[in-house]
């Protein structure tokens, strides 16, 4: 749980939040394909790719212009879009909430991209 700072209350995060500069560009974290892009009221533009073995990836708060095709195979570290704002964490500095779901389930971003020091 952590305190909205836009919202003012608490709720659940189920991503991480990557801290960057408006425009600054976002990487795809693996190889995949562009399942969707879609503007959400909430999250902004929202590039869904999977990156396969399960892994499924939600990049939100990008852009609207200048983003990747739905349908187009990424490469890791190919931009993707351009950090433009999260709605529902407007109050905080411009930043990627990324979101990754494992065989359909939650997961941690971090474990997932295996940056939490664990084996």
């Amino acid at each position: 749980m952590v305190k909205s700072a836009t919202m003012g209350d608490w709720r659940v995060h189920n991503g991480v939040d990557f801290g960057g500069e408006p425009e600054q560009e976002v990487l795809a974290i693996q190889s995949g394909k562009v399942k969707s892009v879609k503007p959400d009221p909430l999250w902004g533009t929202v590039v869904t790719i999977d990156h396969g073995s399960g892994v499924v990836a939600r990049y939100c708060g990008l852009s609207q212009e200048g983003v990747v095709e739905e349908g187009r195979a990424v490469e890791q570290g190919e931009p993707i879009g351009v950090i433009a704002q999260v709605p529902c964490e407007s109050a905080e500095d411009p930043h990627l909430h990324l979101e990754i779901t494992v065989n359909g389930k939650v997961a941690d971003p971090l474990a997932v991209m295996n940056k939490t020091g664990e084996n």
